[in-house]
């Protein structure tokens, strides 16, 4: 009994007396009943990326910072191509299902989102693995600004060509300054969109459903591989950070029938 008494004494005083530190009660943080994720409560946002209907779906939320009223939030989901270096040309028909954006009055930048074909197709110097610098990239995209004087629902259509200036291509300089305005197309009517690198004569060219084809020339060196290849197709929103108000971004978007050079199609 003695030897029983004396291990319950050294258990007590190894662990120590539980019901003097009372455990804190379990209370209910998040039963998800919003419509979106509360960015209050959690550090990501929505994002899918799936087959939906035979079609490729993607959305995403994005937040702005609040520390802040300068600058933005850049986020993207993309689908890349597993060979890059191999497509010249993309095809697919977009579908923006959804979006909604609230700006900042306080920051000058504009909260916009896309869905686009893109693609980085060559640097104009001495690439560096890894980094998308002297990258030129280019894009056509459906674009809704925050400053947009279109009707609700509507979108921009644009292309153009930009270089790189930093690592992730953030940070870019368009090449003459030259953006091509190709229309506008309204939520939930499907748009076919067409990107083509023609080398031999120094342009990108772009095209919508069966209109004309556009060029943008380019007068810089296309010898070099990009440092960063990557194309595809994407969502992106451009956020701007607010002190004063919550600012965010989202889009919904369908691509089908995506198509590319013929001799980019793995066997």
């Amino acid at each position: 009994m003695f030897r029983i008494l004396s291990l319950v004494v050294v258990v007590l005083l190894a662990f120590g007396d539980f019901s003097a530190y009372a455990l804190e009660p379990i209370v209910l943080y998040d039963n998800f009943t919003a419509l979106t994720i509360d960015d209050n409560k959690w550090k990501d946002t929505e994002t899918i990326r799936q087959i939906k209907a035979g079609k490729l779906f993607l959305s995403r939320r994005t937040i702005g910072f609040t520390g802040s009223d300068v600058g933005q939030v850049s986020d993207g989901l993309p689908l890349g191509f597993i060979n890059p270096a191999d497509v010249t040309a993309i095809k697919a028909t977009v579908t923006v299902t959804q979006f909604d954006i609230t700006e900042c009055t306080a920051n000058q930048a504009i909260t916009r989102t896309r869905a686009r074909l893109h693609g980085e197709f060559f640097n104009t110097g001495t690439p560096t693995a890894g980094s998308a610098i002297n990258d030129v990239f280019a894009q056509i995209a459906l674009e809704r600004r925050s400053d947009s004087t279109e009707p609700p629902g509507v979108f921009n259509v644009k292309a153009l060509l930009v270089v790189c200036l930093n690592n992730d291509c953030t940070s870019s300089t368009i090449i003459d300054n030259n953006v091509k305005n190709m229309g506008t197309v309204t939520v939930g009517t499907p748009i076919t969109l067409w990107m083509r690198w023609d080398a031999g004569n120094n342009r990108i060219l772009f095209k919508r459903d069966a209109e004309a084809w556009v060029a943008i020339p380019y007068k810089v060196q296309d010898a070099a591989l990009p440092g960063r290849p990557a194309k595809g197709v994407s969502v992106i929103n451009n956020v701007d950070n607010c002190v004063s108000e919550p600012t965010s971004a989202f889009i919904a978007a369908t691509f089908d029938n995506v198509s590319v050079n013929s001799s980019a199609v793995q066997p």
